[in-house]
């Protein structure tokens, strides 16, 4: 709503303490050169995880039925940090009586690098899928990345229940 409000010169409602969720998108429809949000160096996205019982943890990416399953029904929650030079997932069991995730209860972790890719046929995310191939969570050469983007990731999820 923010991005709508604000390409339609639209005040938003409320006060600070009413304020609404998310950021306008705006300054990135206006000048596509931008790679982030200028106030934010970070993209956050949550999916949901049903797979069917009894599934093979291996193939939980092939079972994905969540569209009529009650929220808190949902058995795993995907969180995915999204950088300039990477993108996290953490996937966690979900606690459906309190909504949220219990991240001493992770099913997965995934990482992809991004920062090659704005050479990529010389164009920013020409080649995106490129760079999701291998998952570099396990590889100890990344630890300190998964380390540090894991704290990032916890901190902005937790950072959403404040006023809830």
């Amino acid at each position: 709503m923010p991005t709508l409000a604000e390409l339609a010169g639209i005040a938003l409602p409320g006060d600070d303490e009413d304020k609404l969720d998310g950021l306008s998108l705006a300054p990135l429809l206006r000048d596509p050169s931008l790679r982030m949000l200028p106030q934010r160096d970070w993209a956050l996205s949550q999916y949901p995880r049903c797979p069917a019982p009894g599934t093979d943890p291996a193939d939980y990416y092939k079972s994905n039925k969540c569209e009529f399953v009650e929220r808190s029904a949902i058995p795993f929650m995907g969180y995915s940090l999204r950088t300039d030079a990477f993108r996290y997932t953490e996937w966690a069991t979900w606690n459906g009586s309190l909504l949220r995730p219990e991240w001493d209860k992770l099913v997965g972790t995934e990482l992809y690098a991004h920062d090659a890719q704005a050479s990529c046929n010389n164009k920013l995310n020409a080649c995106f899928d490129d760079y999701e191939n291998v998952n570099l969570a396990v590889d100890p050469a990344h630890a300190a990345d998964v380390k540090t983007l894991s704290k990032k990731l916890h901190a902005i999820v937790a950072a959403q229940y404040v006023n809830v």
